[in-house]
């Protein structure tokens, strides 16, 4: 069985590519990334949820600290892969290059030749999200570790919405997974993510049993209407 390494956030994207991993028969480990997000410790928390579901190693870092020195003090959230709370929100540069090179090197340590990235189509507005940048850099990183080494991303050909079709077709708890831009236990339901996310279930008509903060807040109204 080869050894396969995930970029797992715990989104729907990554959680579905977790599952289709695992049913290709790969030896799947996961790894999720703190670099400075503010969802960074809702992801983590989600990404544990699921690995103990799967029953797959998973492995956390944080390099929150680090990169903010790295970026001068910055003290807005950095946003590395490409995730933030608006579609204009400041991207840091190559910031899917840092994450794959990061990963692939624990890749390279653990003994896995595989690394897995749930990029889809409605990602490839961002231009390192394309066929030929995945493949120059699994031929850069074939060359740095002597032996022949892949990025992964069999979903760029697909929607978010076909991405979510997938994971439910799997059965997964989608309303587990983590979209939001906030580090809460509940999605805001306004950020751009969490917009993306209502739009994927509602191009797939199906049910949305996420816990929003604006339907709650509306439903706490609604009891307080009553009462009163």
């Amino acid at each position: 069985m080869e050894k396969a390494v995930l970029l797992f956030s715990g989104g729907p994207d990554s959680t579905t590519l977790a599952y289709w991993i695992k049913e290709k028969g790969y030896d799947l480990n996961t790894l999720t990334f703190n670099f400075g997000e503010e969802e960074g410790e809702a992801e983590k928390r989600t990404a544990q949820y699921f690995t103990s579901e799967l029953n797959v190693p998973h492995k956390f870092v944080s390099f929150e600290k680090v990169m903010r020195d790295f970026y001068m003090g910055d003290e807005d959230p950095i946003h590395i892969l490409r995730k933030a709370g608006t579609n204009d929100a400041p991207i840091k540069a190559f910031g899917a290059g840092v994450a794959i090179s990061l990963a692939a090197s624990y890749a390279a340590e653990i003994g896995a030749s595989h690394l897995f990235y749930a990029v889809h189509k409605d990602d490839t507005i961002f231009r390192e999200n394309n066929k030929e940048f995945f493949q120059l850099i699994s031929k850069a990183i074939s060359i740095e570790l002597g032996k022949e080494f892949t990025v992964h991303t069999p979903f760029l050909d697909k929607t978010k919405a076909e991405v979510l079709k997938i994971g439910h077709d799997f059965g997964i708890r989608l309303d587990e997974t983590w979209s939001c831009a906030t580090n809460s236990s509940i999605h805001c339901g306004s950020c751009a993510p969490c917009q993306d996310r209502k739009n994927a279930f509602k191009l797939n008509n199906l049910p949305d049993n996420t816990l929003y903060k604006e339907l709650t807040s509306k439903n706490e109204t609604l009891q307080l209407d009553t009462q009163a």
